[in-house]
């Protein structure tokens, strides 16, 4: 009876090391295409491989396995999920497990600090990017841990569909768009309530990992066009020189009008005495009057 309970035992623990679980479910798990996210298109390169390389994850039927990080096992844990993706990317010193990685971030990025936040509609989640790593507590108990990390998952996104936040990780018993899930696949990104036991406790960026993207140059406003008659005139090199043709007139003409009054001045001088002031003003028939007479 010993014996048997003995090899009972035995073949439990190998089953637990080779598929990670004692009672292994079947796959339930949901994608997305990289391009539902509305971020998708702004994503630099590298986050948009942490999205891509985590989304090829949830298209191969992993089921939730405790203790696997490699899809070769057909599963794997939460922290296995995420470790193995950031490993995809080429980072130095990723850690293994959700409290390990939880003081790598720390340590090496920005993390923002959750306390009593019970929903996803809170401001401080417009820090939130895709490629974020997030973190909880008391998703099951946890020992000689401070603080006590026991869930990680990374953020995606905004789905284009209906606007809200997906999630990628392994779980078994979250839930995606209403479906019950076990495995790795994608998630909703939902905080728990107050009533609950787990905690969102931070997020922040994958260390090491480019996240902001090149600026797009802003597109044209609609309704503004460029008129050319509003358009200013462009100086030219010869655009402050003066004109000496002009010049040359407007020099003659105020010599001209300068002469008229000298001989104005000099006609009321020599008329000055005389019983016809205004007709010395006209042509004589010598022609030594000013103007000429309207009856020439």
């Amino acid at each position: 009876m010993h014996k048997q309970q003995f090899i009972v035992s035995l073949l439990s623990v190998l089953l637990i090391f080779q598929t990670g679980s004692l009672h292994a479910q079947p796959a339930a798990v949901s994608s997305i295409k990289p391009d539902d996210l509305v971020e998708y298109d702004g994503m630099s390169p590298e986050v948009k491989k942490v999205v891509e390389n985590s989304l090829r994850l949830t298209r191969m039927d992993l089921a939730y396995t405790f203790g696997s990080d490699s899809p070769e096992k057909g599963g794997m844990d939460c922290s296995g999920t995420v470790s193995h993706v950031l490993k995809t990317l080429n980072l130095k010193g990723v850690p293994r497990t959700s409290y390990t990685i939880y003081h790598w971030a720390d340590k090496h990025g920005e993390l923002t600090k959750l306390k009593d936040i019970y929903s996803q509609e809170h401001s401080v989640f417009g820090k939130l990017k895709p490629g974020d790593l997030v973190f909880w507590e008391g998703t099951y108990a946890v020992k000689d841990r401070s603080p006590p990390i026991s869930h990680v998952m990374l953020y995606l996104g905004t789905l284009k569909k209906d606007g809200k936040g997906v999630l990628f990780g392994a779980s078994s018993g979250r839930r995606y768009r209403g479906k019950k899930i076990h495995g790795v696949s994608v998630f909703d990104f939902r905080v728990p309530s107050k009533t609950s036991k787990a905690r969102m406790v931070a997020f922040g960026p994958i260390p090491g990992l480019k996240t902001t993207s090149s600026p797009k140059p802003e597109p044209a406003k609609k309704g503004k066009t460029t008129s050319k008659s509003t358009e200013k005139p462009k100086k030219t090199a010869n655009s402050d020189k003066k004109d000496p043709i002009k010049e040359t007139s407007s020099q003659s003409n105020a010599s001209n009008s300068t002469n008229v009054v000298k001989s104005l001045s000099d006609k009321f001088k020599e008329m000055k005495g005389t019983n016809q002031p205004f007709k010395k003003l006209f042509s004589n028939k010598d022609g030594s009057g000013l103007f000429k007479s309207k009856e020439n």
